[in-house]
């Protein structure tokens, strides 16, 4: 396009954007908030005994439900109740805190995401994501 069409375009777009007052929620966020609209149905996965992590990496109310393991490095993956990804992943940590380990670093996604860093007995990292209503996802990682 060129001239006057693109610049029509380009000024519709501009309106919408202005009318939408910038309140709309990134791709990333939406997609958050729709994972945890959407019923749980068979989407939870039964713990299993096996997918635990180590008992000196006190993590509480989840249900494990999958190991796997990449050279070194353990992947523990499990579901616990919440919904917002941020507070979920500081009372992680803050329980990791409470035995010893120390915290090194946190992001988050608006409600997409959340990680930290902990080091300690073990060193690794955590990840909350929406999983269903009213449950989210986790992955911790163990370095060795």
């Amino acid at each position: 396009m060129t001239g006057r069409p693109a610049a029509a375009v380009v000024g519709a777009t501009l309106t919408l954007l202005a009318c939408s007052g910038g309140r709309e929620a990134p791709d990333s966020q939406r997609g958050g908030e729709a994972l945890l609209r959407r019923p749980c149905g068979d989407l939870l996965k039964p713990a299993d005994a096996a997918a635990s992590p180590p008992s000196d990496v006190p993590v509480q109310g989840v249900t494990w439900y999958d190991r796997r393991t990449q050279g070194s490095t353990a992947y523990h993956f499990g579901h616990l109740p919440g919904e917002q990804v941020g507070a979920a992943r500081d009372a992680v940590i803050a329980g990791l805190q409470s035995a010893g380990y120390t915290a090194s670093g946190t992001a988050e996604r608006g409600n997409a995401g959340a990680d930290g860093q902990f080091a300690g007995r073990h060193a690794g990292t955590v990840e909350l994501t929406p999983y269903c209503k009213g449950r989210l996802r986790l992955r911790l990682q163990l370095d060795r």
